[in-house]
């Protein structure tokens, strides 16, 4: 299989939800929603999907936030340069 007919096949799968993590999706929506009425969370928030869907092994990690930018970098020294200026007699 050639880097395009695999191109092709993520797109497919992306599109049709025929692959087993959609099934998992699907199954964990269907209990949430039976399980929105009789249970009761101590939060008070109702039930989604993602509550009933198990980790996968396979996900990318969060991305790490963003370095500041050279404006909040200066704010900052600022703020320290004023914190630290002596009062003048």
């Amino acid at each position: 299989m050639g880097a395009r007919e695999f191109g092709e096949w993520m797109v497919f799968f992306q599109r049709e939800h025929l692959h087993p993590a959609a099934d998992r999706l699907r199954h964990a929506q269907q209990l949430a929603a039976a399980h929105n009425g009789p249970l009761s969370r101590p939060d008070k928030r109702l039930w989604g999907a993602a509550d009933l869907m198990p980790a996968d092994p396979w996900a990318l990690p969060p991305a790490p936030p963003a370095p500041p930018s050279f404006a909040e970098l200066a704010a900052q020294a600022a703020a320290i340069n004023s914190a630290l200026r002596r009062p003048e007699p």
